[in-house]
């Protein structure tokens, strides 16, 4: 289960995510969707450990950031919308290095 509870997180004067709270159970699918600028990336990057929120709580499976980051990141996968190559890696060392 992801739980997130006022997540917010600014960058200046900007507030980027403004209270979010997010629940989603085993076997559950959750789609961000909004704007540009909408807060969306922002959101993942402190799901992911990427950023620290300024105010709230993110636990995966009863594991809370960033108290246990590691175990949370061992969890987590990330499915881009495009795919980036970098280099003249091959197949397998593309999957290697991002599966």
């Amino acid at each position: 289960m992801i739980l997130v509870e006022g997540l917010r997180k600014s960058f200046a004067d900007v507030r980027a995510v403004d209270g979010v709270d997010i629940t989603v159970e085993q076997g559950e699918i959750l789609v961000l969707l909004g704007q540009n600028g909408a807060g969306k990336s922002t959101t993942l990057r402190c799901l992911g450990g990427i950023l620290r929120p300024d105010a709230g709580t993110i636990s995966l499976d009863g594991l809370r950031l960033p108290e246990k980051l590691n175990e949370v990141r061992s969890r987590l996968g990330v499915v881009p919308d495009q795919a980036r190559l970098y280099g003249r890696n091959t197949a397998p060392e593309y999957l290697d290095h991002f599966g």
